[in-house]
């Protein structure tokens, strides 16, 4: 199979001097012409977008359930207490945390 060339296409954006002196300075430093710099950075971490509402009343809800388990003061309840409290932080950063941006 033969390898298709991709086009590239232009886009223009706006940016304040600084931000323009910044993106020229580490494009500089990694060696790389600005427009590769930026094709770089889709290929990095981005930045997760921000959860919905819904999210943070579960992660409420949980962590009332979590109290009530505590309050309960036996090891089983404790240890209960402990894993949920492992699952609701695994939740919050799976929907909060930098994640590698999509191909």
């Amino acid at each position: 199979m033969q390898d298709e060339k991709e086009k590239y296409v232009k886009i223009t954006i706006r940016l304040t001097e600084r931000q323009r002196e910044r993106l020229e300075n580490r494009a500089e430093k990694s060696g790389v012409a600005m427009a590769e710099y930026v094709r770089s950075l889709l290929t990095k971490k981005a930045l997760a977008v921000e959860p919905p509402m819904e999210l943070w009343r579960l992660l409420d809800a949980l962590y009332e359930v979590h109290d009530l388990l505590l309050r309960a003061k036996t090891p089983e309840f404790t240890e209960a207490a402990r894993k949920l409290e492992e699952r609701i932080l695994d939740l919050q950063a799976a929907f909060t945390a930098p994640r590698k941006a999509a191909s």
